[in-house]
């Protein structure tokens, strides 16, 4: 003879309202590890934000963009600059800058011209110095201050 043990209904209560209040809690936990991560990451894209829209001038003004060629769609060589009470004047520095880049033969330009001496001079243009519309600086080869002034940006010369 065999009998199936069977639970009383009391038993059965007990049991399936543990396994709810089991759940209950996961879900919980799970709504509550949401609500933590999705806070976390709106409050690093809002402090991500911030800092980007109240950026201080300073910090706008230390890119220095090294133009290839006389076209803001040439190939450039980025650079970050010191700023003016570290090296002197920012506009020599940014020119330095982009100057260093044409002697190494970073920047070549439409040719591919040998050194100008056993050193390893490259041959370096005439460099023009613009600030674009968002305060970084941008050394142009063989320009003026009207090319800066055609492609929307302010001409700058080095004091």
């Amino acid at each position: 003879m065999s009998t199936t043990p069977s639970l009383s209904p009391e038993r059965r209560a007990a049991m399936r309202g543990w396994v709810l209040d089991y759940v209950e809690k996961r879900r919980r936990r799970r709504r509550r590890l949401t609500l933590v991560v999705g806070g976390a990451v709106a409050i690093s894209a809002l402090s991500a934000a911030a800092w980007i829209g109240i950026a201080s001038q300073h910090v706008q003004e230390r890119e220095v963009f090294c133009y290839e060629q006389a076209d803001v769609d040439s190939r450039i060589a980025e650079a970050e600059r010191y700023s003016g009470d570290e090296l002197g004047d920012p506009s020599e520095h940014a020119v330095a800058m982009c100057d260093a880049l044409w002697s190494a033969g970073v920047l070549r330009g439409d040719s591919a011209a040998e050194p100008t001496s056993d050193v390893g001079g490259h041959p370096v243009p005439d460099l023009t110095l613009c600030v674009r519309p968002d305060q970084s600086l941008a050394v142009f080869p063989n320009t003026s201050d009207e090319f800066c002034l055609a492609h929307g940006m302010t001409p700058r010369t080095a004091h």
